[in-house]
């Protein structure tokens, strides 16, 4: 069909004074999705770097309480220790009873003989 190669003629005819513009626009197109993609980057880049600052805050969170336990592992450590002390009284009273009372038993048995 010849009609289709003519159309197609004028077509290009038609559009010709227009190709530098339609260059141009193309181009300013290649350029945005371009940019586009720098921009998403950046952005990716940018929630990155938030999640580990976020991160860093929860650790700097966790450094700051590091104080505040240790006080409380030395109060049980001290606390441990008088408990120790006090069972270990405990042990020796409750030992000088037993030994006080075998006493008193030797002597009821050899009593006033």
């Amino acid at each position: 069909d010849g009609g289709g190669d003519g159309r197609g003629a004028a077509a290009a005819t038609l559009v010709e004074p227009f190709q530098p513009q339609i260059r141009k626009i193309n181009q300013s197109v290649e350029e945005v999705r371009h940019q586009q993609e720098k921009v998403a980057k950046a952005m990716q880049e940018a929630k990155a770097k938030q999640k580990w600052c976020a991160e860093l805050g929860e650790l700097q969170a966790m450094m700051d309480l590091i104080p505040h336990y240790t006080a409380k592992a030395q109060s049980f450590v001290k606390d441990m220790q008088a408990l120790s002390s006090r069972v270990q009284k405990s042990k020796q009273k409750a030992h000088a009873i037993i030994k006080s009372q075998e006493q008193q038993k030797n002597a009821a048995r050899s009593g006033p003989s």
